[in-house]
């Protein structure tokens, strides 16, 4: 084999490696405002093309969970809560996805922010934290984290390009993690 040929056999590394956490439903309207070990799972770790590939295969789409569950895919050794030092001066775009719509587009916004955030499409990549797809009771939620809410020039591209990647029409909006 040439050295200009690929090897099939060689794993191609993601710029960053990824965790995949899974959040159950919440017992008791007690639980909505904390972030509980019991109820919030680490599934897996990825960090090359083809593992990515292998959680992707595997994981149901995001409007066919349970009511009050989350998926979430947060860089590795970051907790996806925004009390994590990695995220405390971050932030997150929002975007709703009314249950009356159409939920394929919830789960291929998801699909497609997902591909751009593990495959270092995003113009300001290193300040992506995560993203979080939540199915609740009247809309369908998707957030993806950034680090730096004070670096408004990134906050704003980053959402620019999540509009435009999934040709969102509807508003999204940003909110400081931890407003001081």
């Amino acid at each position: 084999m040439s050295q200009d040929t690929l090897d099939p056999n060689d794993e191609l590394p993601l710029q960053f490696r990824w965790t995949l956490w899974y959040s159950a439903p919440k017992e008791a309207e007690a639980d909505q405002k904390k972030w509980d070990t019991e109820r919030v799972k680490k599934v897996v770790e990825f960090g090359s093309v083809s593992e990515f590939w292998r959680v992707l295969n595997n994981l149901r789409a995001p409007s066919k969970l349970p009511e009050g569950a989350d998926l979430q895919i947060f860089r590795s050794g970051v907790l996806p809560q925004w009390e994590d030092a990695f995220n405390q001066k971050g932030g997150s775009w929002k975007v709703i996805f009314h249950k009356e719509d159409n939920q394929s587009k919830f789960d291929s916004t998801w699909f497609n922010t997902i591909l751009t955030m593990a495959g270092d499409g995003f113009d300001d990549a290193d300040d992506i934290c995560g993203i979080v797809a939540s199915n609740r009771n009247s809309n369908n939620r998707l957030r993806l984290w950034t680090r730096h809410a004070d670096d408004r020039d990134a906050v704003k591209r980053i959402g620019t390009q999540l509009k435009q990647l999934n040709k969102l029409k509807q508003k999204i909006s940003y909110r400081v993690n931890n407003p001081m």
